[in-house]
């Protein structure tokens, strides 16, 4: 990096601001619609490099006024220009629809990168040497800033002189083999830490290297934690741990942090290797794809640390207006978050964060997309926005931004061997009284892939328990594919004891599969269900209408790669009379999920198990003395000598004519027969007493600020809703189940077996505060906190809230109010939203988003790390 001064910088900031008379801005009212009130974020979570070698004590001024310089330039390429300027050649001859936007395209990633190179670390072999040092003391700056008090708060960056802390933190004033003080113990803590991974970076320098940039994948990257929050994320009893020393005496549940404690032994903040910071992102899609995370889209922040923010005071933004929950107008709005163009991709087993290139058709930034596995191959994106920012100047310099969200309706599907998107056209087909469907784009949706349902096991381990879902049971592609029928998808077969498990709608049949090509074509179908869509500039309406999506595919190839259509169809399911009122509102952002397991089942396995065990017995028993009773009738006509006739006309020693013979053939008929024609032994596993079908769980949502919680079940082999109750149990357990509505907005969803692991939201009260919206009567009689935990669980198969109990009492009005019996707990003082939760293999891996005190919502934090705690895998106590 270049050496700054602070006077050059400023002349720099200065002489880009020089304009023409043709870019002022002319707009009367200004004050109406644009407004600067937009402060940095700051963060909750972080990395920090291990390799820092590029600190000194003007490091964060310098690059708080050269990121200032980038966000300018950043606006600036933002101006309103013809798009004919930007044509180097025919749009209808050329054969690559990304020779029109590529420069756009171009642009845009150059300011990111720059904005992510703003602390480069430049690994330089011969000074190797020092980099312990100076990591050494850029931890004590850290330390020591929050030990005083300034972790990056406002009062820290604007009224603080920086040298007057780093004065005392020069390397002659550090007594770095002094113990006996808080901040020479951490660095000795660190210092060893690092020293560590010095020796294993000292191996790779052992090979002669021609390009020093390999070495920066190797670079490490450790968490750090703001220390404000460590008040809240910290647990207040002690040795709550000490009990849980064998997991077949605790419940599982009970593996669940009590609170956001990243060091409670249940969560982990994990380090991770890579050449580039992870950024901090929100409202972004991930997914996962074969024991990786996909991340897509979103906003991150243009500052990397808390010094690094920009002033934000000659910016003013006419934003996006009328944002439903969980979008906040202050985040999506700022103008310190930008579009993120990127891909990244995260290898939890070796914890490696890597940012491929791109090529093909690749789509815009887009917010609030969603994901599903297509194949072993491809991943389908759907849905989102993109925000498309105009900018304006006035004569003082400041900038005007002017942003609009664009919804989009087209498919983009990605190669994740070659990291080449193809971009697919969705063509809706007319139903019943429709001849011209509207296919509306959405955010805020469901998307589950759904391929060869009915071949798949209830019991399988389900790739789909998160809010991206996917079920598929097609297995990899032959290495070669020299016929094309033998690869071929085959026709979902229909479920067995059902008369029609397809919903017709005016001639239109919607089934899973397709046979008009049976040989020739293989269909992969995607159901997608509510959302947003946009009715004007800026106002949004919720949907509840549900499609089925079809992808044809006209070839395939080696290792899987596929040949897709031009278009996808887009097939409405109808809502009919019969289904009206077993239907859902309309609504978004909700949590949805695939259990692994039949959810159905009335009795557990050992109740069941018992059953079938007294039945035998029960019929052996009664076989048993029908045969006692057969043989001691015969034995009084028993002749002495059997083997002589009484009879002259009896023919002797006849096969089965003896009592005795006659009771061992009956007795290995008994015993003998096998369990797969016996009907006692298939009651468990009968489909018509209990069903085995998968279902879609679905919980909460909200149509503008009225937040939802009501559950639902959709059946995906009859296509058919059902509503289902929710409780609560009472503190005291004599008393009966509570239904009651746990109000979430923004949660993610993931199951294990039977239980609903819901992660994050945020409830109808913090949605009134945040969005200043009135409080209804009916939510007054709930407790603030009733569901806001951070992790909500629910048993599926009773319907009860886990781990959590409640008090009634009785009011003058006649009402009940219902609050937690343990109102003290901090389970519920942090909320996260805004990001993405997935589950990877028992663990649960949270990637961005926000936090924010449940009780002062206006003031949100960047989570830039990620956040990994246990899932437990059922209740062991049942």
């Amino acid at each position: 990096m270049n050496e700054y001064t602070l006077g050059s910088v400023s002349e720099m900031v200065n002489a880009n601001r020089k304009m023409s008379e043709t870019d002022i801005l002319q707009i009367p009212n200004l004050s109406n619609n644009y407004h600067n009130i937009y402060e940095p974020l700051d963060y909750l979570t972080n990395y920090i490099s291990v390799l820092n070698t590029t600190y000194d004590k003007y490091n964060g001024p310098r690059l708080r006024q050269e990121n200032e310089l980038q966000l300018i330039k950043y606006y600036e390429s933002k101006k309103p220009t013809s798009i004919s300027s930007l044509r180097h050649n025919s749009i209808v001859s050329s054969t690559d629809s990304t020779a029109v936007q590529s420069e756009k395209f171009r642009m845009n990633n150059l300011f990111v990168d720059k904005f992510l190179a703003c602390r480069v670390n430049k690994i330089d072999s011969h000074q190797f040497e020092s980099s312990s040092g100076s990591f050494r003391y850029s931890r004590a700056r850290s330390h020591r800033l929050n030990y005083m008090g300034y972790d990056g708060s406002k009062d820290r960056r604007d009224d603080t002189p920086i040298d007057a802390i780093d004065s005392d933190l020069d390397d002659d004033n550090i007594d770095w083999t002094a113990t006996h003080d808080i901040d020479n113990f951490l660095v000795s803590e660190r210092s060893d830490f690092a020293n560590s991974f010095f020796k294993y970076y000292k191996k790779l320098l052992t090979v002669d290297i021609k390009d020093l940039g390999i070495l920066e994948k190797y670079n490490l990257w450790i968490p750090t934690i703001r220390r404000k929050c460590k008040i809240l994320l910290t647990y207040a009893k002690e040795n709550d741990f000490e009990k849980m020393t064998c997991p077949l005496f605790v419940k599982g549940i009970d593996y669940l942090p009590k609170s956001y404690d990243p060091f409670s032994g249940s969560c982990v903040v994990p380090s991770l290797f890579s050449e580039y910071k992870m950024p901090a992102l929100t409202y972004h899609c991930s997914f996962e794809f074969n024991k990786d995370i996909y991340v897509f889209g979103g906003l991150m922040a243009s500052n990397r640390y808390d010094d690094e923010a920009p002033n934000l005071s000659r910016f003013h933004v006419d934003g996006i207006k009328n944002l439903p929950p969980p979008l906040l107008p202050s985040v999506v709005n700022n103008p310190i978050m930008i579009d993120n163009p990127h891909l990244y991709v995260i290898s939890v087993g070796s914890s490696r964060l890597s940012r491929p290139e791109l090529s093909g058709q690749i789509p815009p930034p887009l917010l609030c997309a969603t994901a599903s596995k297509l194949s072993d191959r491809y991943i389908l994106f759907y849905g989102g926005f993109e925000i498309k920012t105009e900018t304006h100047f006035d004569i003082s310099g400041d900038y005007y931004l002017k942003r609009r969200a664009f919804l989009n309706n087209t498919v983009y599907i990605l190669d994740t061997v070659s990291f080449r998107f193809t971009k697919l056209e969705v063509n809706a087909q007319p139903y019943q009284f429709v001849k011209y469907p509207n296919f509306a784009p959405r955010f805020g949706h469901m998307q589950i892939s759904v391929n060869n349902i009915a071949e798949l096991p209830s019991g399988r381990s389900s790739e789909c328990s998160r809010s991206d879902a996917s079920i598929d049971a097609i297995g990899s592609s032959s290495d070669i594919c020299s016929d094309i029928s033998q690869q071929a998808t085959p026709e979902m077969a229909q479920p067995k004891s059902r008369a029609d498990s397809s919903l017709t709608g005016g001639g239109i049949n919607v089934k899973m599969g397709n046979s008009a090509f049976p040989h020739s074509t293989s269909l992969y179908t995607t159901i997608i269900f509510g959302g947003y869509r946009q009715t004007g500039d800026d106002k949004y309406e919720a949907m509840n209408d549900m499609w089925k999506l079809d992808v044809k595919v006209v070839a395939r190839g080696k290792k899987g790669y596929l040949n897709f259509a031009d278009s996808v169809t887009a097939t409405k399911i109808p809502i009919t009379k019969d289904n009206n009122e077993n239907w859902p509102s309309s609504r978004a952002f909700f949590a949805y999920s695939v259990p692994e397991a039949s959810l159905t089942h009335e009795t557990s396995l050992e109740t069941r198990l018992l059953e079938r065990l007294k039945l035998h017995f029960e019929e052996s028993q009664k076989e048993t003395d029908k045969d006692v009773k057969t043989s001691q009738e015969s034995k009084s006509t028993m002749p002495i000598f059997p083997n002589i006739p009484h009879n002259r006309n009896e023919k002797a020693n006849v096969i089965g004519s003896h009592p005795m013979v006659r009771q061992y053939s009956v007795n290995q008929h008994q015993y003998t027969a096998s369990p797969k024609t016996d009907k006692n032994n298939t009651d468990y596993f009968d489909q018509d007493k209990y069903d085995t079908s998968r279902k879609i769980v679905l919980h909460g949502g909200s149509d503008d600020t009225n937040v939802y919680g009501d559950m639902w079940w959709f059946d995906l082999e009859t296509f058919q809703w059902t509503k289902v109750a929710t409780y609560i149990k009472p503190k005291d357990q004599d008393s009966s189940l509570v239904p009651i509505n746990i109000k979430i907005v923004g949660h993610t969803m993931m199951t294990s077996g039977c239980m609903a692991v819901c992660v994050g939201g945020i409830t109808q009260a913090e949605v009134n505060l945040a969005y200043d919206n009135p409080s209804d009567g009916e939510e007054s009689h709930y407790n603030d906190y009733m569901g806001g935990s951070l992790i909500n669980m629910f048993d599926l198969t009773t319907q009860c809230l886990q781990d959590c109990s409640i008090e009634m009492q009785a009011e003058q009005s006649g009402k009940t109010h219902i609050h937690r019996s343990d109102p003290d707990s901090r389970a519920h003082l942090i909320t996260t939203f805004g990001g993405t939760a997935l589950q990877y293999d028992g663990t649960v891996i949270l990637v961005g988003g926000l936090a924010a005190e449940r009780q002062f919502m206006e003031k949100f934090y960047l989570r830039g790390a990620l956040l990994e705690f246990i899932l437990p895998p059922m209740s062991l106590s049942e």
